[in-house]
């Protein structure tokens, strides 16, 4: 591992044969219906910051790159930082493992600081609309959630049970059982270090995407309107302990 870090052999068959494992990830994800719609949504919520960016890059930066700037990149990031080594397990041989890495990262020079790039303020996100030969639309919409600092991560586990009592209760009850426009429901808090996203997301037919869509706006304003009553409470908690026994099984 610590060879890989320091010593990285950029070969140029090897970077091609990745490039290309990276154009199908990308590819497979603009398929992806549902992560595509939310990749849209963070785009239109985070423009020109990283946060807006797809999961594996953009096309045309993927493209140009080669095994020349990959040695740059490399120069002027890695090798001017130490990395945080993290030993999870038994810490009897941890001495040893700290003194391996202390004794193998070499570094002529530091960046004492690390800038992030904050997001800006916006104005109304623009909508974001890609066209598929699909038999059903997916969307997306949600808003920026501050961010939150250590002291209060607890507003996490706030934000998470109160997605999931939207989507376990009279919501999907309605849209589902009684409008019939849609299959289900998803409310997802997804937090960052800077920022983050509160989303609501489903899919319907296309004929039904202005309903839909109206109905999920109509959902966050009733959600941001007033607190869950005692039952909707108890509903969600036993769904989200179910949807945590559930994971666990993964």
């Amino acid at each position: 591992l610590l060879d890989v870090i320091e010593n990285p052999f950029f070969d140029k068959t090897e970077v091609a044969r990745e490039r290309e494992a990276v154009v199908a990830d990308q590819a497979r994800l603009r398929d992806d219906s549902r992560q595509r719609s939310i990749e849209l949504m963070w785009d239109s919520l985070y423009p020109g910051h990283p946060y807006g960016l797809p999961r594996f890059g953009l096309p045309e930066v993927l493209n140009g790159a080669s095994e020349e700037k990959l040695e740059a990149w490399h120069a002027k990031t890695i090798k001017r930082q130490l990395p945080l080594v993290v030993v999870v397990g038994d810490t009897d041989g941890s001495a040893l493992v700290s003194r391996i890495f202390s004794e193998g990262l070499k570094r002529n020079e530091l960046d004492k600081t690390i800038k992030a790039n904050l997001p800006n303020s916006y104005a109304t996100p623009d909508d974001k609309i890609e066209q598929r030969s699909r038999q059903s639309s997916t969307l997306a919409t949600g808003f920026r959630s501050p961010q939150i600092p250590p002291e209060k991560q607890n507003d996490l586990w706030a934000l998470t049970m109160l997605g999931t009592i939207a989507s376990s209760g009279k919501l999907v009850e309605e849209l589902r059982d009684k409008q019939g426009l849609t299959d289900g429901v998803f409310l997802i808090s997804d937090q960052r270090l800077a920022s983050g996203v509160f989303l609501a997301q489903m899919a319907t037919l296309p004929e039904n995407e202005q309903r839909a869509r109206e109905a999920l706006e109509a959902a966050l304003e009733s959600l941001a309107a007033a607190p869950p009553s005692d039952d909707e409470f108890e509903q969600g908690r036993n769904a989200e302990i179910g949807r945590y026994a559930i994971a666990l099984q993964d």
